[in-house]
């Protein structure tokens, strides 16, 4: 004969009851924490309506010469984005004009060199900037004029959609011929 204790079916039964009850206590806990997290560490609700990014510049004729003082108007697309869960954030477009260059090459090379930035410059125009939802789906434009002191040559249109932390940049190199 061995010396340990025997268990009925009905002690063994009810401790398995108890690890079930236990066991559920602790799932619901998980998922009740995991809701809570979620829930705070957002920052901003989210929604599953569709949310939109915007692309420029429908409009605007990099071919056509411009001419000092003119105003452009810059036409911002709604894309829709892919579907999923996105917070409603603001999104800002800027665009910015750069200084004369002889030609596009030189613009380009500028560029390499570092010499022109899209983040610093150096910029003769700057539109004021326009803020947007990315739940809205309507066509938003900005206006950029001209400096009427504008010299002849080329000059690179610099385009910016930004929300947070997460930026994209565009350009378009084109002609102004002074009068």
């Amino acid at each position: 004969m061995d010396g340990t204790p025997k268990r009925s079916v009905g002690d063994t039964i009810g401790q398995l009851v108890v690890i079930a009850i236990l066991i559920g206590i602790l799932i619901g806990a998980v998922v009740l924490l995991r809701d809570y997290v979620d829930s705070h560490n957002s920052g901003t609700p989210t929604s599953t309506r569709a949310t939109f990014s915007f692309n420029c510049c429908t409009g605007f004729n990099p071919n056509a010469v411009y001419r000092p003082g003119e105003i452009v108007h810059l036409s911002w697309t709604p894309v829709e984005a892919s579907s999923g869960t996105y917070p409603a954030r603001t999104i800002t477009l800027t665009a910015y004009l750069s200084n004369s260059f002889a030609s596009p090459e030189a613009i380009k090379s500028a560029t390499r060199s570092g010499s022109l930035s899209v983040s610093r410059g150096p910029f003769v125009a700057v539109a004021d900037p326009v803020r947007v939802s990315n739940r809205s789906s309507s066509v938003t434009t900005l206006t950029l004029r001209i400096p009427s002191d504008a010299h002849t040559g080329y000059y690179e249109l610099v385009t910016t959609t930004s929300q947070r932390d997460l930026s994209n940049s565009g350009a378009s190199i084109f002609k102004i011929r002074g009068s």
